[in-house]
């Protein structure tokens, strides 16, 4: 059985019309911030105490999609990351659920490389809602993506272009 998305599905997230994402939608499907990892050794037991971690994403074609998570690289890029952004690391507790457990996944192509993107609202106990978006970049020669980031995006815009896709770029969609 194949996962049959329509634009209808899309449209419970955002209006198409306006290109406006439907924030009260998104904070009842949002899971509430995990408290995050102050140490490698928490973050590390989150992937079963594994140095590398795989799991594979099964699209709504049922095409396997392995991801491979260094894990101690993970942990350092939320404390030293490329711009320095040291907020992130509240975060860093995010990551599996993003990448297991998320409410879109799109692919799109950067220098002939497909893509995978992540995205998983989350929530605090005041309500405020947390976009957080995972790459994963790259396959190698065995066909498995390479974890390449995590971040919170702010801008409600960007996030919308990740819900305005052509259907076929959508591998997955929570559907409400």
């Amino acid at each position: 059985m194949k996962f049959n998305l329509k634009y209808e599905d899309i449209s419970i997230y955002i209006d198409r019309r306006q290109a406006k994402i439907k924030e009260n939608i998104l904070l009842k499907k949002a899971t509430i911030l995990p408290k995050y990892h102050k140490t490698f050794q928490g973050f590390k037991r989150e992937f079963n105490n594994q140095r590398h971690f795989n799991f594979t994403f099964i699209d709504r074609f049922y095409i396997g999609h392995t991801i491979h998570i260094n894990v101690s690289y993970a942990f350092e890029h939320f404390v030293k990351n490329t711009y320095s952004d040291y907020h992130r690391k509240k975060f860093n507790a995010t990551l599996l659920m993003t990448l297991t457990k998320p409410l879109l996944v799109i692919k799109s192509w950067e220098n002939e490389n497909l893509v995978l993107t992540f995205y998983k609202a989350f929530k605090d106990n005041d309500n405020n809602l947390f976009h957080i978006v995972s790459f994963s970049l790259k396959q190698n020669q065995n066909g498995v993506f390479e974890y390449k980031t995590l971040y919170e995006l702010n801008n409600l815009k960007k996030l919308s272009r990740y819900f305005l896709q052509p259907l076929e770029n959508i591998l997955y969609l929570d559907r409400v």
